[in-house]
């Protein structure tokens, strides 16, 4: 979930120092859908077979 503040804060970051391009922005906000898919795939990872500890057989 933090790695997904990265996009908007690299955003930010370039802000500061004057006007934003285009590329700036698909850069940051790039950045924040490549970790939010990493993040769903390693959520997927941790719930991958409820079955096989037979917690809830």
């Amino acid at each position: 979930m933090l790695l997904c503040a990265a996009g908007p804060a690299y955003v930010i970051v370039r802000s500061r120092s004057g006007e934003i391009s285009t590329v700036d922005y698909m850069a940051g906000y790039g950045l924040s859908i490549v970790a939010a898919v990493a993040g769903a795939g390693m959520a997927t990872r941790q719930a991958d077979d409820p079955f096989r500890y037979e917690l809830f057989a």
